[in-house]
């Protein structure tokens, strides 16, 4: 009886706990970015696209990485930056984040600059995942809306 009653309270106590943590859960940015170059484009003619962390890059227009785009991701490695050509493009990727089934993001048609670096960011509110593209050299949301606690915020 008294096991019973303190494995009880103990999971009353996790579900507290779990129930009172944090609410929101916003995208970090990496420390360190090799980009991979698609369609063997340099990095002072073309656009630079990041993800934060918790994302991998998986396609570009179509294509998958790393098998499509020559032989600099050949081992199959993780794929947070890319320089792409100017002009729009479709980028595939998946965010992986703990107590979630991994979830596919899909950033269709967007107009990318060269010599503009842009980062692919995430918010979490409420269970609901909020995606974005943001403009860095131009501190401008190019598709999607950006979130923050605000946002949620009672008033």
């Amino acid at each position: 009886m008294k096991k019973t009653i303190l494995i009880s309270l103990l999971l009353l106590i996790g579900f507290v706990v779990t129930g009172c943590g944090v609410k929101y859960r916003s995208g970090e940015v990496r420390s360190l970015y090799e980009p991979i170059k698609v369609d063997n484009v340099e990095k002072n003619q073309g656009a630079l696209i990041k993800v934060v962390q918790n994302f991998i890059i998986n396609r570009v227009d179509n294509r998958s990485i790393p098998g499509d785009f020559s032989m600099e991701n050949r081992f199959n490695q993780n794929v947070y930056s890319l320089i792409v050509k100017e002009g729009k493009h479709s980028i595939w990727a998946k965010l992986y984040l703990s107590g979630y089934y991994p979830q596919n993001a899909y950033f269709n048609d967007v107009e990318y600059k060269a010599n503009h670096e842009y980062i692919i960011d995430y918010f979490v509110a409420n269970h609901r995942v909020y995606y974005w593209v943001k403009d860095v050299t131009d501190n401008k949301v190019v598709y999607g809306t950006e979130k923050t606690e605000k946002d949620f915020e009672e008033s």
